[in-house]
């Protein structure tokens, strides 16, 4: 649990109307392009660790509505596996509790699966106080999410894999285009201290826009959000050919 003395605000992390705006976006299914490559990551080491038929457990830092948990539950729902999610947004963490109980349901309906063995947890708490034990999870994930080092090593177990996604050099360049003379592009995140690189790849894919209103809340997954949507709105516009640049880092890391 997150304590009154590790808040820096009496609503830290995300705002309802940001986690609102990430879930309709995300639905969209316009970045589902990530997920697949979040996906593909776990399958490998699944079968590199012999752990296709067995149960694993995931930690996602900084879950936000719990879209990518939601997601990767619907891809591996024929295995027993425990997700556990944490962020300092309490609102952010009650809805994802709640559209993860909705997923399991929709998992029941549509396969044969025991949602018995598919379990989510979720608590309100900050990256750098982990509230787990330690050495018992096989993936810890973290996207877009701020992490501490030592309680990723902690709670990682010795042969696990940490998932860091950050944003690429040409992600949202079109934005950074219309803000900025010089714009300048992302470089790959530094190997944190304690770990080493298993693999890296840049993925990337054009995310055409429907109508405004996902413009609109991709807005509100951007710093803009931060500083203020009517200006965000005022500065940015959605360009010609509806289109943006969506790109990523996938990193895996190990502790070593």
């Amino acid at each position: 649990m997150l304590l009154a003395n590790q808040k820096a605000s009496k609503e830290p992390g995300d705002t309802s109307e940001m986690l609102q705006a990430r879930n309709r976006f995300l639905e969209t299914g316009k970045y589902s392009f990530l997920v697949r490559a979040i996906g593909d990551v776990i399958s490998e080491y699944l079968a590199r660790a012999e752990l296709e038929n067995t149960a694993f457990t995931l930690f996602d830092c900084g879950c936000g509505e719990g879209y990518y948990t939601r997601e990767l539950q619907k891809r591996y729902w024929s295995l027993p596996s425990e997700y556990y999610c944490i962020d300092i947004a309490k609102n952010g963490v009650k809805m994802a509790a709640s559209r993860a109980k909705l997923a399991k349901q929709n998992i029941e309906i549509h396969t044969d699966a025991n949602t018995a063995l598919l379990s989510a947890n979720f608590a309100v708490a900050s990256s750098a106080n982990l509230p787990v034990a330690g050495n018992i999870f096989d993936v810890f994930l973290s996207v877009f999410a701020p992490f501490n080092e030592t309680e990723v090593a902690r709670i990682l177990k010795p042969d696990g894999i940490f998932i860091r996604v950050a944003p690429g050099p040409n992600h949202l360049f079109e934005l950074k285009q219309q803000l900025y003379t010089t714009p300048q592009k992302h470089t790959a995140p530094d190997v944190p201290v304690g770990f080493k690189m298993l693999s890296e790849q840049c993925i990337t894919n054009q995310v055409k826009f429907d109508n405004e209103a996902q413009f609109s809340d991709l807005l509100y997954m951007t710093p803009f959000a931060y500083k203020g949507m009517r200006e965000a709105k005022q500065t940015l516009y959605l360009p010609n050919n509806n289109q943006i640049t969506a790109e990523f880092f996938v990193q895996v890391l190990a502790c070593g």
